[in-house]
């Protein structure tokens, strides 16, 4: 783990030299909204549960694009991380019961992103929160928490150019949430839109 952080850093900076290279003449602002699937890598304990590290993963990122290769957004969304259910294993006092706990986590990080004509190559850094939330069919099982955790993102992206402004870019992405011992990998499809441009 500690070497994918340094792997992150090392192109958090060197996207960020390339800044010296912004051409002050024309610039756009960018919206991109997308969805997919995010699977969860790392592992955890033995589980008699089923359990399901497969779900949805959205995003939506604002950016700043100049026309040098540097561009710098904000991403937000939702990653799910892992799905547990019990069946009707558990027993209480008022029976067996059965209980369904939802982990999730919403991304805000300042995203870097370096264009190589269609392809793009991302690195972020930011927080995670991160939401454990049970659902039972007994009340004395439910409970729900929350917890910040500092992270960071790598990934990659292609571009399609649908019409003048939109274009469709499918995207890969690491996330890695280092309080927390998460590792994602996601794949989305996102829809791009330049909302801008001076």
């Amino acid at each position: 783990m500690k070497k994918i952080k340094y792997i992150i850093l090392l192109l958090l900076t060197y996207l960020s030299v390339q800044s010296q290279e912004l051409d002050t003449n024309k610039f756009k602002i960018t919206l991109e909204l997308g969805g997919g699937l995010s699977y969860k890598t790392s592992k955890d304990v033995n589980l008699i549960y089923n359990y399901n590290n497969l779900g949805f993963a959205g995003m939506f990122r604002i950016k700043f694009v100049p026309e040098s290769r540097l561009n710098i957004g904000i991403e937000t969304g939702l990653i799910h991380i892992s799905t547990i259910e019990t069946g009707e294993i558990i027993t209480t006092n008022n029976g067996n019961t059965n209980e369904r706990i939802v982990q999730n986590a919403y991304p805000i990080l300042l995203d870097f992103s370096m264009k190589f004509d269609d392809l793009q190559v991302i690195a972020g850094i930011g927080y995670y929160y991160v939401t454990i939330k049970s659902n039972a069919r007994n009340p004395e099982l439910s409970f729900q928490s929350s917890d910040w955790s500092i992270g960071y993102l790598i990934g990659a992206n292609y571009k399609f150019r649908i019409s003048k402004h939109f274009d469709l870019l499918p995207e890969i992405k690491y996330y890695l949430l280092t309080d927390v011992q998460h590792n994602l990998v996601a794949f989305q499809v996102n829809l791009k839109y330049n909302i801008l441009k001076w």
